[in-house]
């Protein structure tokens, strides 16, 4: 239950540079030598490319269940405001209560859909620098390279996968809560 409680973390996304599994990820990522000419690097590029593809995948769907959730809410939370001015109805604690929990499912998806910056040692540039350098003699050094790179940016992904994962499911209690908070209004 510690991630219910209010804090700095819900505002906030993970500073890449302040983890210890993703900086040890770049430290290897840098100092990684592929061997020349060996045909296997291509094998786990495909690999690292494919658990790459997977992470982006599952942000992508963490997005849209934040966006579904900030949607339903704001509809839910402008039909009662909307009820209450038009049936004249007396505001009771448990409708602000239901309308303070939609507002914070509002506010907590909108701020998990915040874009998150994930730079990644072996760039463009750096992979170009390597190859005019000599340091790279074949095509499957430079193929390593970017694996090794890859799983850089996969271990950066997670940290943003997980912080957004516990934003959706701090905006989805809310959101129950509610929903409870309104029908006990009715019943």
């Amino acid at each position: 239950m510690k991630w219910l409680i209010p804090s700095r973390e819900w505002i906030l996304a993970p500073v890449l540079e302040g983890d210890a599994d993703y900086q040890e990820a770049v430290r290897w990522a840098r100092e990684f030598g592929p061997e020349p000419e060996k045909i296997s690097y291509s094998i786990a590029y495909e690999y690292a490319k494919r658990k790459y593809d997977q992470s982006v995948a599952h942000f992508d769907a963490l997005d849209k269940k934040a966006d579904d959730l900030m949607k339903t809410a704001v509809t839910i939370a402008a039909l009662l405001v909307g009820a209450i001015k038009a049936l004249e109805v007396n505001v009771t604690p448990w409708l602000i209560g239901a309308f303070l929990a939609f507002l914070g499912t509002i506010i907590l998806s909108a701020i998990s859909r915040r874009p998150t910056l994930q730079a990644t040692p072996g760039s463009v540039h750096e992979v170009l620098g390597f190859v005019e350098d000599f340091r790279i003699q074949d095509r499957h050094q430079i193929v390593a390279l970017v694996a090794a790179s890859l799983r850089c940016a996969i271990v950066g992904t997670r940290m943003s996968i997980r912080w957004k994962s516990n934003q959706v499911s701090r905006a989805t209690v809310l959101f129950v809560i509610g929903v409870l908070l309104l029908l006990s209004v009715f019943f």
